[in-house]
């Protein structure tokens, strides 16, 4: 493990800062080493390698022999996401590592075709499971990932104990998609690293956040940071178009056998009418917050921390 609150200049699958990343810096860009989390001692950052040979990114927070719990993030973003997540669950006895999927953030962001299609997202999942090296994690999933993480419990034979699920996809339909992917055609992906400016990833931020007046400069800046890198473009382009993100099946949501935490923002724009839907999972656990919105873990972690405490504690 590296040292906690350090991050290597270079890691496998990030590439040294070349002079048009340093002019990119420059344009106001955090550089690698001073992205999350840096500076932030209760957590520790290193390299994970997969079977496939893909390099990714894990933050790491507790005891090394506590409950292991794998949180994975939404589209676009990366462990920052979870920043005051990870030291509540450590301080509650529990080995939180939050993993930054192939695309985003610090990991390594590969360009082949269907890379990012849902199934391979889903392998993907299950690789980073196997190189933990952790015995049916706890998995927590916001946005993107929830559809994945219904998935890992959907299994014959789930390789995850149970899941908390934060404004999830995979739960009801997704009307912003089509409206993406009307927005992002092939050859956006060319010009998509010039076009992502501060203030466009500012106004993503507001619109993810219940109260927009909760995002901060710091905030968008380590939002925006991995766009300064390779493959980041290309990569969130072929999540939009290769993702599977329509509802999953009611039949099949039916046949859950691990306990299924829901928790979500009153105030979300982006998933809408999945309450219906997660009161209907078998034992349902269900906690909408007043006031929050997407980016409720972020928001109100207050809120949020105690009642993922005693779900993954098994306090129910």
């Amino acid at each position: 493990m590296s040292e906690p609150g350090r991050v290597r200049r270079s890691w496998p699958g990030v590439p040294r800062l070349d002079a048009r990343l340093e002019l990119q810096e420059l344009a106001g860009r955090l550089p690698a080493s001073e992205m999350y989390p840096a500076h932030d001692h209760r957590v520790a950052a290193r390299m994970l390698a997969l079977p496939s040979g893909i390099h990714v990114r894990v933050v790491e927070a507790g005891p090394c022999d506590g409950r292991p719990v794998v949180l994975l993030h939404g589209w676009g973003a990366g462990a920052y996401t979870y920043r005051h997540n990870l030291p509540a669950l450590a301080d509650a006895g529990l080995r939180a590592t939050a993993v930054e999927l192939k695309g985003h953030g610090l990991s390594e962001k590969p360009s082949a075709p269907g890379e990012y299609a849902f199934g391979a997202m889903l392998g993907h999942v299950h690789e980073v499971l196997a190189a933990l090296r952790v015995e049916r994690p706890a998995l927590v999933a916001q946005s993107m990932t929830g559809a994945l993480a219904l998935e890992l419990a959907l299994a014959e034979a789930p390789p995850v104990s149970r899941v908390a699920l934060v404004n999830p996809v995979g739960l009801c339909a997704m009307p912003l998609i089509p409206f993406a992917c009307a927005l992002t055609p092939s050859p956006t992906v060319r010009v998509a690293p010039w076009l992502v400016r501060r203030w466009a990833m500012a106004a993503g931020l507001r619109l993810v956040f219940g109260d927009p007046r909760r995002v901060t400069a710091r905030d968008v800046d380590e939002y925006w940071a991995p766009s300064q890198f390779p493959g980041y473009a290309r990569a969130m382009r072929a999540l939009v178009h290769e993702f599977r993100w329509p509802p999953i099946e009611a039949t099949r949501l039916a046949t859950l056998r691990v306990p299924v935490l829901t928790i979500l923002g009153a105030r979300d724009r982006v998933v809408r009418g999945a309450r219906p839907v997660a009161e209907r999972l078998p034992g349902a656990r269900v906690v909408l917050v007043p006031g929050g919105g997407h980016a409720v873990n972020e928001e109100l972690p207050e809120v949020v921390n105690p009642v993922l405490v005693k779900f993954l504690t098994g306090g129910e």
